[in-house]
């Protein structure tokens, strides 16, 4: 998914990892300012200042990151279903789609749970991220987008373990979802446990 924000050399990702904050926003005006957003009505966030634990870092060392092309085939059954979550699987064929249904339904019947039904199975498909396709608005107020569920483009994940000895959140199986408005350009960042 090519990324281009007018005006700007840097693409930085924030996110707060306070427990006062659970989403932050920002939209980037160039490479030294930007303006941020915290949603207000958020039943998970605490008034007073806490971290994860008692060793967690007050800031992290900043890392480059270097980004690859990678193979993704939207009409590969493979693919789509890796992909599910960020994608979506509209580009497979119905016979593809009767398939994955399928393999889900004896995975489901292998770890003894229920499998999806009716559109609940377009929600089961979430890979890679752990909790569901985020369903997010813009956070940005004054944006189109800000009462559109949905709206948002997933930009990048970072998983638990983004850098050697450090894992966010104190485990595994939480990563940080970054998701871009396609109208204007605003990032929001939540996380999802598994």
């Amino acid at each position: 998914m090519p990324i281009a924000i007018p005006g700007l050399k840097w693409l930085p990702l924030y996110y707060v990892f306070d427990f006062r904050a659970n989403e932050v926003g920002y939209t980037l005006h160039s490479d030294a300012s930007m303006t941020t957003y915290f949603p207000t009505d958020d039943e998970n966030v605490s008034s007073d200042e806490s971290w994860p634990s008692d060793d967690f870092p007050l800031v992290f060392q900043s890392h480059s990151i270097e980004l690859a092309a990678r193979l993704f085939n939207p009409k590969n059954l493979d693919d789509a279903a890796q992909w599910a979550g960020v994608f979506g699987i509209r580009h497979l064929a119905d016979n593809q789609q009767a398939e994955l249904r399928r393999l889900i339904d004896a995975h489901c019947d292998e770890i003894g749970d229920y499998p999806p039904e009716g559109d609940d199975f377009y929600d089961y498909l979430c890979s890679p991220l752990w909790q569901g396709t985020p369903n997010n608005c813009c956070i940005n107020p004054d944006c189109e987008n800000h009462s559109k569920p949905q709206s948002l483009n997933v930009l990048a994940l970072v998983p638990h373990d983004p850098s050697p000895g450090l894992e966010i959140w104190g485990g595994a199986y939480v990563q940080t979802i970054f998701e871009i408005c396609p109208l204007c350009y605003t990032i929001r960042a939540s996380n999802q446990c598994g």
